[in-house]
């Protein structure tokens, strides 16, 4: 049984904690009081995911909102005919912010870790009695929910660009931008395969694009994922300006 948003069996690849330590570093702890500070604390736990580990099932119930203290996650949608795509990633500092939590919907899409990660889980219990009381929360919520619109947007429009090296520029750009998760970094744990995937290119038409980036000094190879070594070439790149 994989790791899942509450599914049976999930200590079998994910280790639980209390969510005391990893707390300090929720962005939106200054909009509560102390005493809701505490009761939302006492609700929250935190997991550590080993690299691989299902950290919430597409099709099952949003029962917690996802936050990442360590590590980085990605989103993988399957369609009706097998195919997957990846539809968001976010990384450290990073909070999975969806409309399915809101709406007590089925989660539409899988989260998995891309590394070795820390995940904090706040059930949407919590999360909705927040929306209901606390108005600088909720004006947070609909931030994020704007920035990772204009996200999908960016994808949308990765998918429509012609020359492989704009498309990978333009989809890392759009995908791991400090407006949207503030601990990116420059190291992205990629694999050929994954960023496949992630860009919607052949893994041969993905190698050529990472060997245009790199001769340009966009991005250099490592062989645990890439390393963006110039972030403004790299939009340059996805803008077509390079």
């Amino acid at each position: 049984m994989l790791a899942g948003d509450g599914a049976p069996g999930a200590d079998v690849f994910a280790r639980k904690a209390p969510a005391s330590a990893a707390w300090l570093k929720v962005p939106w702890l200054h909009f509560l009081d102390p005493s809701t500070q505490k009761a939302v604390l006492s609700e929250s736990y935190v997991r550590s995911y080993d690299k691989g580990a299902l950290v919430a099932r597409q099709g099952e119930p949003a029962s917690s909102w996802i936050g990442v203290i360590e590590g980085m996650l990605k989103g993988t949608r399957v369609n009706r005919n097998g195919k997957v795509a990846m539809v968001t990633g976010v990384t450290r500092d990073g909070w999975i912010v969806e409309g399915s939590l809101g709406e007590h919907e089925m989660r539409h899409y899988n989260l998995a870790a891309m590394t070795d990660s820390q995940v904090m889980h706040i059930p949407s219990s919590a999360i909705h009695h927040l929306l209901d009381t606390n108005t600088r929360f909720s004006r947070y919520v609909i931030d994020e929910l704007s920035k990772r619109l204009w996200q999908y947007l960016g994808m949308a429009e990765t998918a429509r660009t012609a020359l492989p090296e704009a498309r990978l520029a333009l989809a890392i750009a759009h995908m791991f931008n400090p407006a949207f998760d503030p601990g990116v970094q420059a190291f992205l744990p990629f694999s050929q395969a994954e960023l496949s995937e992630f860009v919607g290119l052949s893994r041969q038409r993905t190698n050529e694009a990472i060997q245009r980036l790199k001769r340009a000094g966009v991005l250099a190879v490592h062989w645990r994922g890439l390393i963006v070594e110039d972030w403004s070439r790299l939009k340059a790149f996805a803008c077509g300006a390079a």
